[in-house]
């Protein structure tokens, strides 16, 4: 069985959260992609992507999301933050299984809402010019994690802006040369 998790805001928190309780039940618990979108990420949660519960972790973010950062009730931590971090005093790096995803569209950068929330759901953050709009960011999750597993398999850090043409979306990146890299979905693909 192939096990996905894709969660929003603190869902995300949740889900890294399976790797404790892994850690004590001993149940052999295996998610293959653990795809996070807007999570506030913590000090207490951060450790988790090192488990071997997670195959792959995805870390979709954008900076237009403000309420990704703000969270001071649930972490002992100033405030959260939209990345995972190495820590160069305790020489932890980064595992390679974990890909980080600064997000736009039509180099429009996302809100909280529009990473997830369809934009009939009548919240003020939900910006009726939004590119997408009806859609969040989330709804193209598959072609997402299509173009990094393709395009970037040994790079963690990627910026990523999908410009919607008429009939597709045109996922637009740079690879470790600051080469343009490009894949285009029909639209018919999302419909």
């Amino acid at each position: 069985i192939e096990i996905n998790i894709i969660a929003h805001s603190h869902g995300g928190n949740v889900a890294l959260n399976l790797a404790a309780i892994e850690s004590s039940k001993k149940q052999n618990l295996q998610i293959n992609k653990l795809i996070l979108f807007g999570t506030p990420i913590q000090s207490e949660t951060n450790k988790f992507i090192d488990s071997l519960v997670f195959e792959k972790v995805y870390n979709i973010f954008s900076l237009g999301d403000g309420i990704q950062t703000i969270d001071t009730v649930s972490t002992k931590d100033f405030f959260s933050k939209r990345k995972f971090k190495n820590n160069k005093k305790k020489n932890y790096t980064l595992p390679q299984k974990l890909k980080q995803i600064e997000i736009k569209v039509c180099n429009k950068k996302p809100t909280h809402c529009e990473l997830w929330l369809f934009g009939w759901t009548k919240i003020p953050t939900y910006r009726k010019r939004f590119p997408l709009n009806p859609l969040p960011v989330a709804a193209l999750t598959p072609l997402i994690i299509d173009f990094i597993e393709n395009k970037f398999e040994n790079i963690q850090n990627i910026n990523l802006n999908i410009d919607k043409q008429k009939s597709e979306f045109q996922f637009l990146s740079k690879n470790s040369n600051q080469q343009d890299v490009i894949q285009k979905y029909e639209i018919t693909t999302i419909v």
